[in-house]
């Protein structure tokens, strides 16, 4: 398992890797601008706590679409200050709490269908807040602009157990919302490698049972 900060190269081969997908972690990806790409940044915001189960919380995003993902949007401007307009209209994020270059992460460059050679670049930051910090930007983001509309509810990532999380991932993610979730929970030391592969192996068996299921009821004309 990789300790420390930022994305960890020793994991590439996990299956919840979608290596089709490129990815840098180079921080001179926030200055490259791409005329035929569309650009948006994201983030992932947690805290430590002896209080709660397995001493983290870590924010997630009920979207407009139904999926879960992170706060964040598409930004036309400099990507840091994008980023930070956004998370102040989703969940009201005081200025005192805006990221920075030094809270990036990473970026992928998704192609899009249909459009030729333009391209989704999605840059994603993670930071990582206090515990009374973290508990007041739940709170002021019933207060965001953009709140009931873009953001319909805050989680956190049940990440009680292995049966909590393994049931998580089996919802419906924007993107490679879940990469990212997965990544952050092994490359910040939120869970280990052994937690997050058991909760992995009960998401696949869910989803084998959920394809079962749908065939049976193709059959049976439901």
């Amino acid at each position: 398992m990789c300790s420390g900060r930022g994305p960890c190269e020793l994991e590439m081969d996990r299956p919840w890797i979608d290596t089709s997908i490129p990815f840098s972690s180079n921080k001179d990806e926030l200055a490259v601008r791409c005329f035929e790409a569309v650009e948006g940044a994201h983030a992932l915001l947690f805290c430590r706590s002896e209080n709660i189960p397995r001493k983290h919380a870590v924010m997630m995003q009920l979207r407009f679409d139904g999926m879960w993902g992170f706060p964040g949007g598409l930004v036309h401007e400099n990507v840091v200050d994008g980023l930070n307009r956004e998370l102040d209209e989703e969940i009201g994020l005081d200025r005192k709490y805006h990221l920075i270059t030094d809270d990036y992460y990473g970026t992928w460059t998704h192609p899009m269908e249909g459009r030729g050679s333009s391209k989704l670049i999605l840059h994603f930051f993670v930071k990582e807040f206090s515990e009374e910090s973290f508990f007041e930007i739940e709170r002021d983001s019933l207060k965001a602009k953009d709140w009931g509309s873009e953001t319909l509810a805050l989680i956190r990532v049940p990440i009680q157990n292995d049966e909590s999380l393994g049931n998580f991932f089996s919802q419906r993610f924007i993107g490679n919302a879940r990469e990212q979730l997965i990544r952050v929970l092994l490359d910040y030391d939120i869970l280990s490698l052994d937690e997050v592969e058991r909760a992995w192996e009960i998401f696949q068996r869910l989803s084998t049972l959920s394809t079962k299921l749908d065939k049976n009821m193709k059959l049976c004309n439901i």
